[in-house]
């Protein structure tokens, strides 16, 4: 699991020393003495960085003052005492992210998870580029919007939530941590006052009906996102399916390059409710019972939070009924 990091958002942080916020410099040089001795202190200890409080993609920032980029600055400092001295300090990167300042327009709003597309596969380069090898990449805090700021409805951001981790499942993101666990405010948490869970934690309940194994899948089509995900024997398949827009979607599962037409899979019709998140667990051979699990987003004046539904597929009897998912 995750080690450890040194001294959070340090992109924020004064200096003892200098009395004046960090410089990229000077944080590497306290960067770089902390992680050597914690490696002397537990050599299987994993220490990331450089745990800034946002990062907008390569050449984007955050700058310190004196204009120098806190991610490239970090990875070149590091990468740089690392060759020097034939020594491993940095064993991850990680950073913040709150997505949305203000969050009001749906489209935009909904539409932001791609931008992970390009930056992690960008921050991957940036890496080895000063690296000279790969490391994992951990999301250490995320939310919709910063603290205080206007937030999304809780339907869209429960939908937000679900393509944002489905997204980063694909890239390969190999850490993940939600910023608010409990609490009644924005940006929103887990759990509500009193421990009720909130849309944020069905969006979780949904995604640990998912199998271990990513499937990458090379294409999206708005307004419904799928996801893939198989198990280690390779003989059960779960799909995740989000539904953007407000009308009912249909997704049809098919089995493709069948030999003589027989296929171990179940062909289905899924039916997407508006705003519905669906995971579909097919078994090959026919080794269990294919299974939905689905979620409802709230509508935005619906403060109450439904549950996660489950369906034993084949028991539709109208195809074009929503009730069930298949």
């Amino acid at each position: 699991g995750l080690g450890d990091v040194y001294k959070r958002e340090p992109d924020t942080l004064i200096n003892p020393a200098t009395g004046q916020r960090y410089t990229v410099r000077e944080y590497v040089q306290d960067f770089i003495q902390f992680s050597v001795a914690m490696h002397r202190t537990d050599p299987t200890i994993k220490v990331f960085g450089p745990e800034i409080s946002e990062f907008y993609g390569p050449g984007a920032g955050p700058s310190d003052a004196n204009g120098e980029l806190w991610m490239e600055g970090f990875l070149k400092g590091v990468g740089a005492y690392e060759r020097a001295n034939h020594v491993t300090v940095l064993d991850g990167v990680s950073f913040h992210r709150s997505l949305f300042a203000n969050a009001q327009a749906p489209y935009a709003f909904l539409s932001g998870t791609g931008e992970w597309n390009y930056l992690i596969p960008g921050l991957h380069q940036l890496i080895a580029q000063n690296l000279e090898r790969d490391v994992p990449i951990a999301l250490t805090t995320i939310n919709t919007n910063p603290p205080h700021q206007l937030a999304p409805s809780r339907g869209l951001a429960a939908l937000w939530w679900a393509d944002t981790l489905g997204t980063l499942m694909n890239q390969q993101v190999s850490y993940v941590a939600f910023s608010s666990v409990a609490g009644a405010g924005t940006p929103y948490s887990l759990f509500a006052a009193g421990q009720q869970p909130t849309p944020m934690f069905r969006v979780m309940e949904l995604f640990s009906r998912l199998q271990r194994n990513l499937v990458p899948l090379e294409a999206q089509r708005d307004p419904v996102s799928v996801y893939a995900t198989q198990d280690d024997s390779h003989s059960t398949v779960s799909l995740l399916f989000i539904n953007k827009s407000p009308t009912t979607q249909l997704a049809q599962i098919s089995a493709q390059n069948s030999l003589f037409m027989i296929s171990p899979w179940t062909s289905l019709d899924v039916s997407l409710k508006g705003y519905s998140m669906v995971v579909v667990t097919l078994h090959r051979n026919g080794s269990g019972s294919d299974e939905a699990y689905s979620f409802i987003a709230p509508a935005n004046n619906d403060a109450s939070t439904g549950l996660v539904v489950h369906a034993i597929c084949g028991n539709k009897t109208d195809a074009l009924a929503n009730a069930l998912p298949c």
